[in-house]
């Protein structure tokens, strides 16, 4: 048996700067004096822009980073998406090369990021030095027979290339949530086996659904107020009301599409969120239509997203007021329906854009089966008929689509 050292990294980087590979992979590399930080990019695929659809600028996706290395010190980690280097905006892998090709070893380099992993949105930066050369390796490859020797380092497209969730690409198909479609009135609902619908009034301006299970309550109301009445109090009687609790409500926060949203606890132990929206219905009243989803408090952060996903298909045809609406298409795919993707949205659906802050989605298959996702693990960039969610049927991967049918 022949023992001989790896081909590393730093011999095959000695020559080059930044290189653009054919294909989807930029790499970072040190050239003479050039630092060298450690981290190989990747473009960011529609796929990836799926699972952060709070970003609207682009970025680059970290497919790699190198141990031992300035990044990897810095606590960058693959699968993060850098938006900036040292202040300046990063559209793409390209612009994150050509910003550090010209950085000299010992240079100080902040870099801004986002990490899809924590789920909150929120940039975060670093500051690394740039080293010299790679880190040296110790690892050793032996051969039998020493025909070739076995190499560390290769430019083959990875699946993190293409994805930051790549590690779920590898365990295999998903098993995205079953939902089935729950109907009385003008009103449909999409929830799990376990749920069933429960107060439902005959005009379709309420309709609740419960968990068996956990007790969880999902529930859509359509009311009128006063144009000069406070709303956020029309929207704590109805929590009251409907959900048979003492609501004890936090601060209501508004968003740039006119929706707000209200956190509340209680004390009989349940809590959870309304989500409300105001029309103007003739000269002295307000449509005012309240998604409420109420949980008990000691599962809030397990059974909110699933409760807010479920009230959030609620639609009922009698109860809105602004129909017929073109497909905003700042909203993910899958936080609609598949009518609206056709450019046929009601306030259901725009309700619905909501999940992306619980991480939740809907998707259907061709027989108008629905399922809920997680879209930040659930889709995949690489698969058999492109980017998507699939589920297996008998041996099978199904392609699903995003939306929902009902």
């Amino acid at each position: 048996m022949s023992r001989r050292p790896a081909v590393i990294l730093a011999s095959i980087v000695a020559s080059a700067a930044i290189a653009l590979f054919v294909g989807d992979r930029v790499a970072e590399r040190a050239q003479h004096e050039s630092g060298f930080l450690g981290v190989e990019f990747g473009p960011l695929t529609r796929a990836a822009q799926a699972r952060a659809p709070f970003l609207t600028e682009g970025g680059a996706l970290v497919v790699k980073v190198v141990a031992k290395s300035p990044a990897a010190l810095a606590r960058i980690k693959p699968g993060v998406i850098v938006t900036a280097i040292d202040g300046a905006p990063i559209f793409s892998a390209a612009d994150a090369a050509e910003m550090l090709k010209d950085k000299e070893s010992g240079a100080r380099v902040t870099l801004t990021y986002l990490d899809l992993a924590r789920g909150d949105g929120r940039r975060r930066s670093v500051i690394a030095t740039l080293a010299a050369a790679p880190p040296e390796s110790k690892t050793v490859y032996t051969v039998e027979p020493p025909r070739t020797l076995a190499r560390e380092w290769d430019f083959k497209p990875a699946m993190a290339a293409h994805a930051s969730w790549s590690n779920g690409i590898a365990r295999g198909a998903v098993n995205p949530m079953p939902l089935k479609l729950y109907t009385k009135g003008a009103c449909s609902a999409l929830a799990p086996e376990d749920w069933s619908v429960h107060d439902t009034l005959s005009d379709s301006t309420a309709f609740e659904l419960v968990s068996a299970s956990s007790r969880s309550r999902a529930i859509f109301v359509a009311t009128t107020v006063s144009a000069r009445a406070r709303v956020e109090s029309a929207v704590h009687e109805a929590i009251a009301k409907y959900a048979r609790i003492a609501p004890e409500p936090g601060p209501a926060v508004t968003d740039d599409d006119g929706f707000s949203v209200i956190d509340f606890g209680s004390m009989s132990g349940y809590a959870g969120f309304a989500l409300y929206r105001t029309y103007p219905r003739g000269r002295t009243e307000l449509a005012l239509a309240i998604w409420i989803a109420a949980v008990p408090a000691s599962n809030v952060a397990g059974l909110a997203p699933l409760a807010g996903a479920i009230v959030l298909s609620i639609r009922c045809d009698a109860a809105f007021a602004a129909k017929h609406r073109p497909y905003d298409p700042s909203l993910p795919p899958t936080a609609v329906s598949d009518r609206c993707l056709r450019n046929d949205c009601d306030e259901s659906d725009f309700a619905g854009a909501y999940n992306t802050e619980m991480h939740t989605g809907y998707v259907h298959s061709a027989e108008a089966e629905n399922f809920l996702i997680d879209p930040r693990k659930d889709i995949w960039a690489t698969g058999p008929n492109g980017p998507g969610t699939y589920r297996q049927v008998r041996g099978l991967l199904e392609k699903l689509e995003p939306g929902r049918t009902n």
